[in-house]
């Protein structure tokens, strides 16, 4: 297949004419096209191989995983069950959706999204949710327990200015409840809390992804960047919400069989004097071994740092061995910026883990963490999932 001056071969899945569209717009978007390295990174591509100076046979691997994750610690077990497709028709669309268990509550997700239309300049995505967790709200007495749940609603229209950097432009219709529960952690519970809450809101959302990773296999090396900007209108009393939150990731391949991973994620909201705080610490998604939704604030800051050292690679599987350290900081409702830096609201968790990588599926690794915070050893737990925590 001739893409104007070079040559692709061994195509199975992937559409051709996605991959021409792909291609052309990587060439146009960007000065330092490199064909070899373009393919890699095009998700359902494992491997390039260069065959003459302008062929290039590609080998590809599958995009349709389980969705696998679990995770506890005492008295706070989790688990989910799903799928994903990360290169559906062979034309990277990407489709998910799980369902999800926690604290004796069900909840469920859907996702689609097609990054690259027939213009390559624009995309879209639409999602569905229906999730239900229990969160400890901070009240002036204490910390108390609730139901939460949110049924919501996304479309977003993506303006894609080069290949993997792309602004996105969203809108959401979601009700959130707050229910206080029967049974409560804290033994004093005033009358006075209150015992439903129910808003109607809206959400717009802007986001912006530069992505400069590139692939070797499971290796990788480079930068990506995430920023999210959004505004929440409560429609009874016409507020306004606002937050903002950066995530970076930096990747650094460690000679043949090593790579280094550092995240840093951070954010910062209106900063109401409520119990009803948008940024958690969740064994989820910053903090391994800490559990569910332990705290809450209106601004947060967290460092992850990884080694993932390869002592196996044979054939389709390979074993990697994992050490790492995530630390994060939350400004509680009402405070100030200087909370984050203060020692006391740290939680710091170190901990290893191992996974079990089988290269023929796209990013099917079996990933099992366990993290323990340095200042209370009786504060520990694990987190199993698919795919690499960061």
């Amino acid at each position: 297949m001739q893409f104007d001056s070079f040559k692709i071969i061994g195509m199975e899945k992937i559409d051709s004419n996605y991959l021409k569209r792909v291609l052309t717009f990587a060439e146009r978007t960007n000065s330092y096209f490199e064909p070899e390295q373009t393919l890699r990174n095009v998700i359902g591509i494992v491997d390039v191989q260069k065959v003459g100076d302008t062929k290039f046979k590609i080998i590809e691997n599958k995009t349709f995983l389980p969705v696998i994750k679990f995770g506890g610690i005492k008295d706070n077990n989790w688990f989910q069950l799903g799928f994903q497709d990360l290169n559906l028709f062979g034309k990277g669309h990407q489709l998910s959706a799980y369902y999800q268990y926690s604290d004796k509550r069900h909840s469920t997700f859907a996702f689609y999204k097609i990054p690259y239309l027939k213009n390559p300049n624009w995309g879209w995505v639409g999602s569905f949710l229906s999730w239900r967790s229990v969160e400890p709200l901070n009240f002036p007495s204490g910390s108390f327990d609730y139901n939460y749940d949110n049924n919501a609603i996304y479309l977003g229209l993506i303006r894609n200015f080069g290949f993997r950097k792309s602004l996105e432009f969203g809108s959401s219709l979601f009700r959130e409840i707050y229910e206080k529960r029967t049974e409560q952690s804290n033994p004093d519970t005033p009358e006075e809390l209150p015992v439903l809450v129910r808003e109607d809101k809206s959400l717009q959302k802007l986001e912006l992804i530069l992505d400069n990773r590139n692939f070797h296999i499971f290796y990788l090396d480079g930068i990506y960047l995430r920023s999210t900007l959004q505004q929440v209108i409560t429609f009874s009393d016409q507020s306004l919400f606002h937050s903002f939150q950066v995530e970076s990731t930096y990747f650094r391949r460690i000679r043949n069989k090593g790579n280094f991973a550092l995240r840093v994620l951070g954010g910062i909201a209106t900063n109401n004097d409520s119990p009803f705080a948008p940024f958690v610490a969740d064994s989820h998604f910053n903090i391994r071994g800490i559990g569910n939704r332990i705290d809450r604030g209106t601004a947060q800051l967290i460092l992850s740092i990884e080694y993932r050292q390869t002592v196996l690679d044979k054939g389709n599987f390979a074993f990697q061995m994992i050490a790492f350290a995530d630390n994060g900081s939350w400004r509680n409702p009402g405070g100030e910026v200087k909370d984050l830096f203060d020692s006391s609201s740290f939680q710091h968790f170190v901990g290893g883990g191992a996974r079990i990588i089988y290269k023929k599926f796209f990013n099917a690794i079996l990933r099992l963490d366990y993290g323990v915070n340095i200042r209370n050893a009786d504060q520990r737990g694990f987190v199993l999932g698919i795919g690499q925590y960061f």
